[in-house]
C-alpha cells in the first residue's frame, strides 16, 4: 500500500452495498469526508449480512449543499429523495462518492474472524494493513 493512500471500511445497508456491487448506484453518499487520500473503500454489509462484500474505488469526492448533491447524484444514487434528506437531517453539507470501479469478493469476509478486535464502523475505519480475498495480508 502506499504511504500516501489509505483503504478504509465503511458501514452499509445489504441494499445499499448490492447496488454498488451490482453496478446499479455509483454514488455513495456520506455525511463527512475523510482527512486522508483514500484508495479501495471495503464494503462491510450490515446486519443481517455483517461481512466484507467489495470494494470499490472511487473517482472524485463532491461536495455541496444537500439539494445540489441531491440535483447531481439522484438518478445513480440508489435511494429515494425522501430517505436522502432523512440520511443528511441536520447537516448542511453532504458528500457524494463518484464510484469508479467495483470489485465484488468471491468469497465474502467475516471481519469478526479475521481482524482483530473488529467492530462495526459507525461511518468508516482506516485500515493500516491490506485485506485480501479470504484473509489478511
Amino acid at each position: 500500500m502506499n504511504n500516501d493512500l489509505y483503504n478504509i471500511i465503511i458501514s452499509i445497508k445489504p441494499a445499499y452495498a448490492d447496488m454498488i456491487l451490482d453496478g446499479r448506484k455509483k454514488y455513495e453518499f456520506r455525511k463527512c469526508s475523510f482527512a486522508k487520500r483514500v484508495d479501495k473503500v471495503f464494503i462491510y454489509s450490515t446486519k443481517p449480512v455483517k461481512e466484507i462484500t467489495g470494494y470499490f474505488t472511487f473517482d472524485e469526492v463532491l461536495r455541496g449543499k444537500k439539494s445540489e448533491i441531491w440535483d447531481l447524484c439522484s438518478e445513480f444514487g440508489g435511494m429515494s429523495e425522501c430517505d436522502f434528506f432523512e440520511y443528511f437531517d441536520g447537516k448542511s453539507v453532504a458528500y457524494a462518492m463518484k464510484i469508479e470501479k467495483v470489485y465484488r469478493l468471491e468469497n465474502p469476509i467475516n471481519p469478526y474472524c479475521s481482524i482483530k478486535e473488529f467492530k462495526a464502523p459507525r461511518s468508516f475505519v482506516y485500515l493500516n494493513y491490506e485485506i485480501g480475498e479470504g484473509s489478511i495480508l
